[in-house]
């Protein structure tokens, strides 16, 4: 009899069924382990992207695309809002280049063209400053219109400042041309030519005293070129507050979703998404016209 043979053969089965029982509690371990890890923190935000997209595209129909509209209401308005901050810091870059021109010719027809420069480049660069901290910090545009509007009215000031600066310049230069002695000489003879016309001059003031003008009305006569600074200053806020405007909705108009699909089939159920959908915008838009400072309030006084 071969005792070793039987003996190795035993202990080739023990060996073998312990490998074979390991192998099989290894497997629920791995299965168990798979089963506790969760998915990624960021699949639920992947997906809400995803769904957001599909409606921007006009995927969904009926009352799926009410109902999704309902629930993503705050992230849609939120993805609406970055995207027109986001186009109209782009799109405006023509306006600004625009102002700029208009600024330089204003200054050279008004005799302040280094005045007139010097404060459009202090503008530009205030504005694009503010264009870049609202991108990183996410401002809303409605703030950053208003923002905008409030350095347009400082620089109106200044360019309001500085011709009313030239205009007194120039009048010194005018009282000093007289020479003094001759001066003098002619209040002398003024004075004399006063007391001889005092009495014909009294009735003649209280017979063209109605025809009297306003200082304003004497100033405007006096100096043409402030009526004609005065103008173009209005046309100037005039044209920069219609254009903010309009560029202003051109980019809110595209980021808005498709228009509404029409319903299919369940005509009940839709319209009574349609309604709260309604409701919900309504809210949105009130709370939007309460925050947002009109485009065409300039404080600045031409």
């Amino acid at each position: 009899m071969n005792v070793q043979g039987a003996g190795n053969q035993q202990a080739w089965m023990k060996v073998n069924h312990v490998e074979l029982k390991d192998s099989a509690t290894e497997k629920p371990v791995k299965a168990a382990e798979t089963e506790i890890t969760p998915p990624p923190a960021s699949g639920d935000e992947q997906g809400s992207k995803g769904v957001i997209r599909l409606l921007q595209a006009g995927h969904f129909q009926g009352v799926a695309d009410v109902r999704l509209r309902i629930n993503f209401h705050d992230e849609l308005q939120q993805v609406a809002a970055q995207n027109a901050a986001n186009d109209f810091e782009g799109a405006s870059t023509g306006l600004f280049d625009e102002l700029t021109a208009k600024l330089g010719a204003l200054g050279e027809e008004h005799g302040l063209s280094g005045q007139a420069e010097e404060l459009a480049g202090d503008f530009s660069d205030d504005i694009k400053q503010l264009l870049e901290e609202a991108k990183a910090e996410q401002t809303p545009l409605s703030t950053t219109l208003s923002d905008i509007n409030s350095r347009f009215s400082e620089l109106l000031e200044s360019l309001q400042g500085a011709f009313a600066g030239l205009a007194a310049a120039a009048v010194p230069q005018e009282q000093d041309a007289t020479d003094p002695e001759l001066a003098e000489l002619l209040d002398d003879e003024g004075a004399l030519a006063s007391e001889e016309q005092e009495p014909a001059l009294v009735a003649a003031d209280l017979e063209e005293a109605p025809t009297e003008e306003t200082g304003e009305e004497i100033a405007e006569t006096e100096d043409p070129g402030l009526t004609a600074f005065k103008t173009d200053m209005q046309e100037l806020e005039a044209w920069f507050t219609q254009s903010l405007t309009s560029l202003h909705g051109d980019v809110t108009a595209a980021a808005e979703l498709p228009p509404l699909s029409e319903p299919r089939g369940n005509g009940a159920a839709y319209a009574k998404f349609l309604e709260i959908y309604r409701n919900m915008n309504t809210v949105a838009e009130s709370t939007a016209a309460q925050s947002e400072a009109p485009l065409d309030e300039l404080n600045a006084e031409v």
